[in-house]
């Protein structure tokens, strides 16, 4: 069985990550300052990872799951998107390279 870890084991604690949750500087591992197709692919990769792990509690995010086509139409703005992957629980190592992988995109 894969290890897991929730966000409080796995959240970077670099002052900059900090200071961005406390104040209005975008973090690395924000989506704020992401172009319109950078934010898309989050998206996309974050309902990948609630339908193959369950790591997010958001009834929008189970919706748009099974919305197919029209998954695109649910998502929700940028704020959030941060605010539901700070909430991640149960997420496998996997999974948190995937979630980073998108966050850690060059910004526009």
């Amino acid at each position: 069985m894969p290890s897991v870890h929730t966000m409080s084991e796995r959240r970077p604690s670099t002052p900059q990550y900090e200071r961005s949750r406390q104040g209005s500087t975008c973090s690395v591992l924000s989506c704020g300052g992401m172009s319109p197709d950078a934010t898309k692919e989050l998206w996309k990769t974050m309902l990948e990872l609630q339908e193959r792990y369950g790591c997010y509690t958001s009834a929008r995010m189970d919706m748009a799951v099974g919305a197919g086509d029209m998954a695109l139409s649910l998502m929700p703005n940028p704020f959030i998107l941060d605010t539901l992957n700070d909430s991640v629980v149960d997420l496998p190592d996997e999974g948190w390279e995937m979630l980073n992988r998108c966050l850690r995109q060059p910004r526009h």
